[in-house]
């Protein structure tokens, strides 16, 4: 497996408070914490309880630190204990977490860190299914800007957790010229050369869609060239092109294939060749990974 390519950009390997923040103070204000008419009806007064974050299916775990800021920012006193790391496989009926603390701010948190654990952790399962698909083909999922607006950063994780590759995480980390960008700045060449000469430090990729355009590709020297909408035959006839180049001049120009790739249609990729393939279901097909947070009176 071609591990070190886990780097294509700067992968998401942790996530910093920033990132998560204001996603969680915006679903507490969503779900009107505090104003729990059945919690605040049924509990007048503070009340310890216990209770086991349970798995009821097998997956992927990512999300722990979020999980625990939410009970946190609602109540300092909800202690969260994890018996899991993001990224350990989990099976089902696994007791996750222990969690104690006031029976209000349990119930009042209860959704909203189930909504987020429940959430990353089907990215991370579904990518971690995409990897052992791909890993006998020696080619590695990328995940792509196809995210839920404002969960970007921690949807990249959950993919990183699940054993997948980060592509940018926006428009700034590198450059993707695609045929809007060619077709405007008239050229394969021309594009590339305008790029280069305002971010020369910056990888570049190029999109092409024939042979004509990835001849012209090659002969800029982009970092990657994205394979977009070919046929397998195609895709192989492409990667050979690129590997004859790089021998031939030294370079390390790496293949990307593209368009509309999933679980059920990945394995035509086998015998390509080819690095990478980007996968925009892995962030925006989600189905979160069922959790279960059982309360009981401590």
């Amino acid at each position: 497996m071609k591990s070190h390519l886990r780097a294509y950009v700067k992968p998401v390997t942790s996530l910093k408070k920033k990132d998560y923040l204001s996603l969680i103070r915006a679903a507490i204000a969503e779900d009107k914490t505090h104003f729990d008419v059945t919690t605040n009806a049924i509990f007048e007064k503070k009340q310890i309880v216990s209770a086991r974050l349970v798995t009821r299916q097998p997956g992927i775990l990512c999300g722990k630190e979020i999980f625990t800021e939410v009970f946190s920012i609602l109540d300092t006193g909800v202690k969260v204990e994890f018996f899991f790391n993001d990224g350990d496989k989990i099976k089902k009926g696994d007791q996750v977490a222990a969690l104690q603390g006031d029976v209000k701010s349990m119930f009042q948190g209860e959704r909203i860190a189930l909504n987020f654990i429940s959430m990353l952790s089907g990215i991370s399962t579904l990518t971690k299914k995409a990897v052992d698909i791909l890993k006998p083909l020696n080619i590695i999922p990328l995940d792509t800007r196809k995210t839920l607006p404002g969960f970007r950063m921690l949807s990249k994780y959950a993919v990183f957790m699940g054993g997948g590759s980060n592509h940018r995480a926006n428009l700034q980390q590198m450059g993707l010229i695609k045929d809007n960008h060619i077709a405007a700045a008239g050229s394969i060449q021309k594009a590339v050369a305008l790029f280069r000469e305002k971010y020369p430090l910056h990888k570049c990729e190029v999109e092409v869609e024939t042979a004509t355009q990835l001849s012209e590709a090659l002969k800029a020297r982009p970092e990657m060239i994205l394979l977009d909408n070919m046929s397998a035959p195609n895709i192989k006839r492409s990667v050979d092109a690129i590997a004859r180049f790089n021998r031939k001049n030294n370079t390390a120009i790496t293949a990307e294939a593209s368009g509309g790739y999933n679980l059920e249609n990945i394995s035509t990729l086998a015998g390509t060749g080819v690095d990478f393939v980007s996968m925009g279901c892995l962030t925006n097909h989600i189905t979160p990974l069922d959790f279960s947070l059982e309360v009981n009176q401590a």
